[in-house]
């Protein structure tokens, strides 16, 4: 019973919707063909046109006359689905050799423009880091005078307050030798009298 519903379903799908498949895929592919065909300047182009011809003459070829081939061709089942890429495949690789022929020498331009730029590259990195080294240098040195300096202002610092305790005590020192100047010319004087008074 299954059976044959699905059969009498594949009859009335290849009777109503194949032809209207075929029918649109027509056109779309007309279409392509007339758009690309005035764009046969590249590669792309010229792939896309013939593979709308390989698929326009394969649905209208097979399916026309003989319905789907894969329901009466067991190997054509298997098959089928290679053909078209096979083709294709080779399109392409015909299309692409006048592209290899155009794209070579561009490509050896844009090598020695990349080797340009490497090299370029390259020597500006060399000069970054040179500049780093030489910041570097310049950052350690400037560094050991900033030690260089701060020792010195320490030292300063140390030498002041050593001359200023050397003031004090020279002011202590010249007080003290005034004192005893002082006491001495008292004596001096104590004794010049006594020595007057005892001549007498």
């Amino acid at each position: 019973m299954s059976s044959s519903i699905f059969s009498f379903l594949q009859l009335q799908v290849n009777r109503y919707v194949i032809p209207i498949i075929i029918t649109l895929g027509n056109i779309g592919n007309a279409f392509i063909i007339i758009l690309f065909n005035k764009r046969r300047n590249n590669s792309c182009s010229t792939y896309i046109l013939w593979a709308a011809v390989m698929n326009s003459a394969s649905i209208t070829l097979y399916s026309v006359n003989h319905g789907d081939p894969a329901l009466y061709s067991l190997i054509f089942c298997k098959f089928h689905p290679y053909i078209p890429q096979t083709i294709f495949g080779f399109l392409a690789y015909y299309n692409m050799k006048p592209l290899h022929g155009r794209v070579q020498p561009i490509s050896s331009t844009l090598q020695a423009d990349k080797n340009a730029l490497q090299q370029q590259y390259d020597t500006t990195i060399n000069e970054v880091n040179q500049r780093l080294s030489d910041k570097a240098t310049l950052q350690i040195s400037l560094n050991e005078t900033r030690d260089t300096v701060r020792e010195n202002n320490q030292y300063t610092f140390d030498l002041e307050e050593d001359i200023m305790v050397l003031k004090e005590s020279l002011m202590q020192e010249r007080n003290e030798a005034r004192q005893e100047k002082v006491r001495l010319e008292e004596e001096i004087v104590r004794n010049s009298l006594s020595l007057l008074f005892f001549k007498y």
